[in-house]
């Protein structure tokens, strides 16, 4: 049985976010390279080339391509995690 890669279909507005994301300074790099995966994704690109291009594993291209398929843009945010929440110290430069 053969490995079939989700179909991905973007409209012209996500593509347009999925772009200026892209290009963005300020974005975070994690969401660059999602962007870049889901845009590959939509090109028709399969999932090895998109790997080598953007130098990432074949299972990360899985993970977010799949994740895009089933929740759209809100599928490319990162998933809840268990466990007590960070704590950020406010006004404290040093720690120690």
């Amino acid at each position: 049985m053969a490995n079939t890669a989700v179909t991905i279909v973007v409209d012209e507005q996500n593509r347009r976010w999925l772009s200026r994301t892209v290009r963005s300074a300020r974005a975070q790099a994690r969401a660059v390279l999602r962007a870049r995966i889901v845009l590959a994704a939509a090109a028709g690109l399969p999932n090895a080339r998109i790997a080598a291009d953007l130098q990432v594993g074949v299972d990360a291209v899985r993970k977010w391509r799949s994740r895009f398929a089933a929740g759209g843009l809100s599928g490319l945010t990162d998933a809840k995690r268990s466990g007590r929440p960070r704590r950020r110290l406010a006004g404290r430069a040093d720690p120690g």
